[in-house]
């Protein structure tokens, strides 16, 4: 059992590096994604709804065949996730040899390879996927032989590599002077090998740890090629719908998907306790007293028994020294593996601060291959923000242990920063914390675009708001509202409601005295300041038309007291036109009309809104403007007698009205117990009007056009 140890560690390093290079696909962690195909692609699926699939029946773990046929390995599993996103049936034809598979791709009786490497002869009748998994090759080699080998140092030896693989293509381009071997398999290659007719064999780290310990052959990794096998999918090129199906697929597969399909093929078995030399010798020592109590009769007997546990030490340090050099060959597979992910490895020795970086973590910091590292070096190179952070969690770790998984941003030796993903856990030794180890992958492109992504969403939150502000510019904020919900005819009838118009006197004679920018400054100036005077009385402003300015209480919420309301923001205009003559020099009056009454209103325009009224109600206040005098605010009879308990009116003379006969009007001059307000010398004109005769009194002009239709 002691010597499985080193392959057990073997295959625990190779699933903590699958895992590191699944982590750094690229894909999303979530649920099963759904494949979004085409109408082409749909139909196509419905035409060949079965697809034949070539692959190398002896590839463990990748791809290989069980005792009774059935395809297993990653890949296949990989398949079956493709199967059910998309709807492909996949049918594996069976044959002895890869290269009678890949000769029948070739002709067109496979449609599908799976686990194959792209070369330059299989592009000229298959399309490939994008890479799901990548491996290393490596050289094998017998003990004994040197170490530190690369394929330049193989000139003149025999070296074997499987039969029709992409490695036989990559061996001779590396070096033409190499003998190389096509074997029938794996296994055949490894033998080889292992019985000296070959000096070396090249092949992916994850196959020959399959067969090294399975087969139980005793060989170890000598060097690197630089050559990395992508394994991915191969189509027939005349087929390029099922290309396309194929990558959509591979993209939906996920990070946790791809972890767990590589958990159920390459696994960590546990060894039984075996007893130490200690125990052996404390045990052998009790043996040799207890026989010193028996007679002579046992004496030969303990001699055996002596002879056959010193048999059993000399076999069990035999044991150890093949357990540390295949803990020594791991550490070897472990680095070249390292070397072909995207991943940096990182380590840390707690009691001496001396750290370890894999010389991907170098080239990813920008850093030169003979760069020596230090705690101190690493802590400054943490961004100044994300310092502190680290600093917390690394003393916790120096104290108590445990795992770590965190994301900061460190700099590269071109002085920028980059964001990294950096997990590990730290190693024990006698309940101490001793190491701390881990991997670290380069995250910045995606801190980058989640950066953008909220960039994006608060521009959108932003236009957003913008355009609500827009729209509550434009109509009632409970108007706007329903408009946004439900965008149909929003028209309502209020049996009460108070209208009031106003027009600036003498606004058109104004207008052709003064330049337009001074105009629309004062213009603006007074309309400004009767917004404010809606706001602060809750009334709804409705529109201006020129210099007419039009506004209603009691909609569209009803109030009781719409009535005062308006009546309160009239006087408050009177004192805003004073305010505006005084600081401007300029003779502007007003004149306002005031009616209450039953109105429509609603929203009209599909590219400009506007909420408006409708009714003889609006009708009589712009005749009640119309017919009033400069300076005065006139209200019809419906609006006196909601009016009267609590303000100061007088009563007019009868006046005739436009399409409505004589009318009883009222001036609106304060609030009851106020004294009156009569800014533009209103009180002479109420002494005048009140002295006058039964004969109306005239507006100081003649009523403009009409501010509202009949």
């Amino acid at each position: 059992m002691q010597g499985l140890k080193a392959l057990h560690l073997s295959a625990a390093l190779l699933l903590s590096l699958l895992c590191i290079a699944l982590a750094g696909c690229g894909a999303i962690v979530g649920d099963q994604e759904a494949v979004d195909l085409s109408d082409a692609e749909k139909a196509f699926i419905e035409k060949h709804p079965s697809i034949r699939v070539g692959a190398d029946p002896s590839y463990p773990p990748i791809d290989f065949r069980s005792d009774n046929g059935e395809a297993i390995g990653l890949f296949p599993e990989v398949l079956e996730q493709i199967s059910q996103r998309t709807g492909l049936k996949f049918h594996h034809v069976s044959m002895a040899r890869w290269a009678d598979i890949e000769a029948a791709a070739e002709r067109g009786d496979i449609d599908l390879l799976s686990a194959v490497g792209q070369t330059a002869s299989r592009l000229e009748y298959l399309n490939f996927s994008k890479p799901v998994l990548s491996f290393p090759a490596v050289i094998l080699v017998r003990d004994g032989a040197a170490r530190g080998l690369t394929l330049d140092d193989m000139s003149g030896q025999s070296v074997g590599v499987i039969q029709s693989y992409a490695t036989v293509d990559y061996v001779k381009e590396a070096n033409p002077s190499i003998k190389v071997v096509e074997a029938n398999s794996a296994q055949d290659c490894l033998r080889q090998v292992a019985s000296g007719h070959l000096d070396a064999c090249v092949m992916t780290l994850p196959q020959a740890s399959y067969y090294m310990e399975k087969e139980g052959i005793n060989l170890r990794i000598a060097g690197e090629t630089h050559f990395v096998s992508d394994h991915g999918l191969a189509m027939r090129k005349d087929w390029p719908e099922l290309a396309t199906i194929i990558d959509k697929a591979i993209a939906t597969l996920t990070e946790a998907e791809l972890q767990e399909i590589s958990r159920n093929w390459i696994y960590v078995r546990q060894t039984s306790w075996q007893p130490s030399l200690e125990l052996v010798l404390g045990f052998i020592g009790s043996v040799l007293l207890a026989g010193l109590i028996f007679t002579l009769f046992l004496i030969r007997s303990l001699r055996r028994m002596v002879a056959r546990k010193t048999a059993e030490l000399e076999l069990e340090l035999e044991e150890r020294k093949r357990t540390e050099i295949a803990l020594a060959a791991s550490e070897e597979r472990f680095q070249l593996a390292a070397q072909g992910s995207n991943t940096g490895i990182l380590d840390l020795d707690l009691d001496t601060n001396e750290m370890y970086w894999s010389s991907k973590f170098k080239e990813m910091l920008g850093q030169p291959p003979d760069f020596v590292p230090t705690h101190e070096i690493y802590r400054y190179l943490i961004h100044p923000d994300d310092r502190e952070r680290v600093d917390e969690r690394f003393q916790y770790l120096r104290t108590h242990g445990g795992i770590y998984d965190m994301e900061y941003r460190l700099r590269r030796r071109s002085g920028n920063y980059r964001w990294f993903h950096v997990m590990g856990r730290v190693q024990l030794q006698d309940g101490r914390p001793v190491r701390i180890t881990g991997s670290a992958v380069d995250v910045n492109d995606r801190h980058e675009a989640e950066a953008e992504t909220r960039r994006q969403r608060e521009i959108a939150e932003r236009e957003r708001k913008r355009s609500e502000e827009l729209l509550l510019n434009i109509l009632p904020k409970t108007i706007a509202d329903t408009l946004k919900a439900s965008p149909t005819t929003i028209a309502d009838r209020f049996e009460s409601v108070t209208v009031l118009f106003a027009d600036i006197v003498g606004f058109t004679e104004y207008s052709a005295k003064i330049g337009p920018e001074v105009l629309v400054q004062n213009l603006n100036r007074v309309f400004t300041a009767f917004d404010m005077l809606a706001e602060k009385h809750g009334l709804e402003k409705i529109k201006t038309i020129g210099d007419a300015y039009m506004i209603a209480g009691g909609l569209p919420e009803h109030r009781e007291d719409h009535a005062d309301a308006i009546a309160e923001m009239a006087l408050d205009i009177l004192r805003v036109m004073q305010s505006v003559r005084i600081d401007t020099g300029e003779e502007l009056a007003i004149r306002i009309g005031i009616n209450t009454g039953p109105v429509v209103a609603g929203v009209i325009g599909s590219k400009k809104f506007i909420y408006d009224l409708w009714g003889d109600a609006v009708n009589t206040a712009s005749r009640m403007e119309a017919h009033g005098v400069t300076g005065c605010i006139q209200v019809s009879e419906s609006t006196y007698l909601r009016l009267r308990d609590r303000f100061t009116l007088e009563a007019r003379s009868p006046i005739e009205v436009k399409g409505k006969g004589t009318m009883k009007t009222w001036f609106l001059t304060g609030r009851l117990g106020e004294k009156p307000s009569a800014p533009d010398g209103t009180a002479i004109i109420l002494k005048r009007t009140a002295a006058a005769q039964a004969t109306p009194l005239q507006p100081n002009a003649g009523p403009p056009d009409e501010a509202h239709g009949d």
